[in-house]
């Protein structure tokens, strides 16, 4: 998970256009870059307009944890106050 954070704020700090598609497209193949954009970028809606406060807990829950709170989340199998004590942890 630290190297998709890494990248991101590569991404963030890397002035030039060009070279934000350079380092895009030389990361083409990778299957959690991928993903990632997808549910952050997707037309999925997730029913939690205001995201809490939360705790890290990376050593305890994983990437693909992550993705499936999301996709509980897009389904609205988890809704209310569920949703949110779900968002806080992960």
């Amino acid at each position: 998970m630290k190297g998709l954070f890494n990248f991101v704020e590569m991404l963030k700090n890397t002035p030039s256009i060009n070279e934000k598609l350079a380092l895009l497209e030389s990361n083409r193949k990778n299957e959690k870059l991928q993903l990632f954009f997808r549910y952050s970028l997707g037309k999925e809606k997730y029913g939690i307009k205001k995201i809490p406060d939360y705790k890290h807990m990376s050593d305890k829950y994983s990437f693909n944890d992550g993705l499936n709170l999301l996709d509980q989340l897009s389904a609205r199998k988890l809704t209310g106050n569920k949703a949110i004590a779900a968002d806080t942890v992960v």
